[in-house]
C-alpha cells in the first residue's frame, strides 16, 4: 500500500475448500486513509477470491474482486466483468463479498 497515512484496519486470508478440495483463496485488505475526492469515505479496500488451478498448482486471477481503485470508484469484478458497487459500510462490504462468493462456489 503506497497511500501516505494509510492504516490497515482489516486483514483476512482464507483458503476455500469445496467437498474437501482446495478451490481458491480469499484475500481481504481494508485500509483507513485520509479522505479526499477519490476516497470520500476514507476507506480503501481490495477483497479478492482467486481460484486454485490444480493443473498448475497456482492461484489464478481475480475470479471475484471488490475494490475502489481511485480511477474507477467502488466496483466489483465478477469473472471478467466489472460492475459498479454501492458502498454502505465495511461490514456490508464483507457481507456482500461473501454472498457473491457463495453464488460462485455453487457453480464450481
Amino acid at each position: 500500500m503506497t497511500n501516505k497515512g494509510a492504516r490497515l484496519i482489516f486483514r483476512h486470508r482464507q483458503l476455500i475448500f469445496k467437498e474437501e478440495k482446495l478451490v481458491g483463496v480469499v484475500d481481504m485488505r481494508i485500509y483507513e486513509i485520509p479522505q479526499r475526492r477519490a476516497y470520500e469515505e476514507g476507506i480503501k479496500y481490495s477483497l479478492t477470491f482467486a481460484r486454485f488451478n490444480p493443473n498448475t498448482e497456482n492461484f489464478e486471477g481475480d475470479y471475484l474482486r471488490y475494490d475502489n481503485y481511485k480511477e474507477h470508484g467502488h466496483h466489483k469484478h465478477m469473472m471478467v466483468k466489472r460492475v459498479p458497487y454501492e458502498f454502505e459500510s465495511v461490514e456490508k462490504l464483507i457481507e456482500n463479498f461473501y454472498a457473491d462468493l457463495e453464488r460462485i462456489l455453487e457453480e464450481l
